[in-house]
C-alpha cells in the first residue's frame, strides 16, 4: 500500500484551510484514540480478574486476541483496493472498534459480563485496530506535507502520550472509587448488592469513557480529506518472498533475533498485570497500579527524543544494542523488592530500555525495506511478531498453570524469561551494522503494557520519501 518509484507518495497541495482541518482532525483523532487505550484495552486484564477468571486468563487476554486480529488484518490491502479508499476502510474499522466497547460497557454496568465475551471483543478490537492502522500509515501521508511531518508528528505524539497518561490515572481513580463504595456504603438492602458488584461495575465507567473517546476519534477521522483518485500504487510482497528474505542475508538475521526476543520477553510480559494485582495486592491499591502502568510510559516519553537524536548521529544498531541488552534484567525486578519507589524507578528504566529497543528495531527494519513495499512488509512482520508473542505467552501460561499461579510460579516464569533474553544476545550481536545515520521516525502507541510502557508501531509516513539503503 506504499508508493512505487513510478508513483511517489506525496501530499498533494491543499488549501491552507483544508490542511489545517486535516492536521487538527488527526491530532484530535489521536487524542481520542489514546484516551480509549488508557481507559479501555489497558484494563482488560484487570477486568478479567474482577470477573474471577483467574491469573492465567488475565495474562492470555493481553496477547491471544492480538494474534487473532493480526491474522485477519492481512486482508487490508485487498479491502482498500476494492473500496478504492483508505478513508472509508479506516473510518469503518474505527467505528467497529468503538462498537466492541459498547457490549463490554453494558454487561459490566449490569454486572452480567462473562470472561469469554472479553476475549471475543478483544479479538475484534485488535482486528479493527490492525486493519485500520496499516491503512492509516499510508493515508496520513496524503494529509501531512513532507515539509512539516517531522515537526507535526513529534508534537502530535507528545499530545497523545499526555492523553494516555491522563487516561491511565483516571482509570486508577475510578477503580479506587469502586473500592471506596465497597468499603463505605451501608451494608444493607440494595446497597449491599451494589457494593459487592462495584469492582465490576466500575469497569462500565472506564469502558464507557473509552467508547465515547473512540466515537470522538472516529468523527475526526471522517472529517479529514482524501485525494480522489488516490495517487498511489500498491505493491504487495508475497509471504513466500518475505520468508526467503528472512532466511538469507542481514535482514534475516535481524528478524530471527526480533522473533526470538519476542518469545523470550512474552514468557513473562503478559503476567506482570496479574502479578501486580494479586501477588503485590495492587487490586486493593488501584492508584498504585495505575502509577505502575504510567511509569514506563513516562520513561519512554522522556527517553525517545534523546534516542531519536542518537540514532541520527550513530545509527539504529546502537539503539538496538542498548535496548536488547538493557531490557534483559527487567523481568526479575518484581522479585527483588515490593518497595514502591524501587518498582516505580525500575519501571521508568524499563520503559526507556524498551523505547531504545523498539525504535532501533523499526529503524533497522526500514533500513532494508523498499519504500513501495513498506506497508506490506511491516504488516507481515507484525503478524509474525504477534505469533511469537503468543508462543512466549503460551509458555508462561503453561508454567503458571502447572505451578498453580503461586508466587514461585511467577518467579519461575520471570527467571525463565531472563534466561531466554540472555540467550538472544548472540543473535543480537550478529545483526548487521546498518546505516551510520538513521532517519527520523515517529512511533504510534498501539497499546499500553506493564514494564514496556507501550506497544508501538512506526509511523512510516514520518520518514522522508527518499529510497532507503540496501
Amino acid at each position: 500500500m506504499a508508493q512505487t518509484p513510478d508513483h511517489p507518495l506525496v501530499s498533494p497541495c491543499k488549501p491552507p484551510s483544508q490542511l489545517r482541518n486535516n492536521l487538527r482532525g488527526s491530532t484530535l483523532d489521536g487524542i481520542g484514540y489514546s484516551v480509549m487505550v488508557g481507559t479501555g484495552e489497558n484494563f482488560f486484564p484487570a477486568f478479567i480478574l474482577a470477573l474471577g477468571m483467574g491469573e492465567v486468563s488475565a495474562g492470555l487476554v493481553a496477547t491471544v486476541p492480538l494474534v487473532v486480529g493480526a491474522a485477519f488484518h492481512l486482508i487490508t490491502a485487498a479491502a482498500v483496493h476494492r473500496l478504492g479508499s483508505y478513508k472509508k476502510w479506516i473510518v469503518f474499522m474505527a467505528g467497529l472498534q468503538a462498537a466492541v466497547l459498547l457490549p463490554l460497557t453494558l454487561t459490566a454496568g449490569l454486572n452480567i459480563a462473562a470472561g469469554w465475551l472479553v476475549f471475543v471483543m478483544a479479538a475484534i478490537y485488535w482486528f479493527a485496530f490492525l486493519c485500520g492502522g496499516a491503512a492509516w500509515n499510508t493515508w496520513i501521508a496524503f494529509n501531512v506535507p513532507p515539509r512539516v511531518r517531522a515537526r507535526y508528528f513529534g508534537w502530535r505524539n507528545r499530545m497523545l502520550q499526555i492523553a494516555v497518561l491522563a487516561a491511565i490515572l483516571t482509570g486508577g481513580f475510578v477503580l479506587r472509587g469502586a473500592g471506596w463504595a465497597r468499603e463505605w456504603l451501608p451494608q444493607n438492602g440494595w446497597t449491599l448488592e451494589f457494593a459487592e458488584s462495584a469492582p465490576v461495575r466500575a469497569f462500565a465507567i472506564l469502558f464507557g469513557i473509552a467508547f465515547i473517546a473512540r466515537c470522538f476519534s472516529t468523527y475526526y477521522l471522517a472529517r479529514q480529506s482524501e485525494p480522489n483518485p488516490l495517487p498511489i500504487a500498491q505493491r504487495l510482497v508475497p509471504a513466500r518472498d518475505l520468508a526467503r528474505r528472512m532466511i538469507h542475508g542481514s535482514d534475516g538475521r535481524l528478524i530471527l533475533f526480533l522473533v526470538c526476543m519476542s518469545i523470550a520477553a512474552h514468557i513473562a510480559q503478559p503476567f506482570f498485570n496479574p502479578f501486580m494485582l494479586k501477588k503485590l495486592a495492587m487490586d486493593q491499591e488501584p492508584d498504585m497500579y495505575s502509577l505502575m502502568l504510567a511509569a514506563p510510559l513516562l520513561g519512554r516519553a522522556l527517553a525517545l527524543p534523546h534516542f531519536g537524536a542518537m540514532a541520527q548521529r550513530r545509527g539504529a544498531r546502537v539503539l538496538l544494542l542498548i535496548g536488547g541488552i538493557g531490557l534483559i534484567p527487567f523481568s526479575v525486578n518484581w522479585l527483588i523488592s515490593d518497595n514502591f519507589v524501587f518498582l516505580f524507578t525500575t519501571q521508568l528504566a524499563s520503559g526507556a530500555a524498551w523505547a531504545a529497543y523498539e525504535l532501533g528495531m523499526f529503524l533497522m527494519l526500514l533500513d532494508t525495506t523498499r519504500p513501495e513495499e513498506r506497508t506490506s512488509v511491516v504488516s507481515q512482520y507484525q503478524f509474525v511478531n504477534s505469533c511469537a508473542m503468543v508462543a512466549g505467552n503460551g509458555l508462561g501460561a503453561l508454567g503458571l498453570w502447572y505451578w498453580q499461579s503461586s508466587w514461585n510460579a511467577y518467579a519461575i516464569i520471570f527467571i525463565a524469561s531472563l534466561v531466554a533474553r540472555l540467550i538472544t544476545v548472540p543473535l543480537l550481536l550478529r545483526t548487521h551494522a546498518g546505516s551510520p545515520h538513521a532517519p527520523h521516525l515517529e512511533m504510534d502507541t498501539l497499546a499500553v503494557r506493564p514494564s514496556s510502557g507501550a506497544v508501538d508501531s512506526p509511523i512510516v509516513s514520518s520518514l522522508d520519501d527518499h529510497p532507503t539503503r540496501h
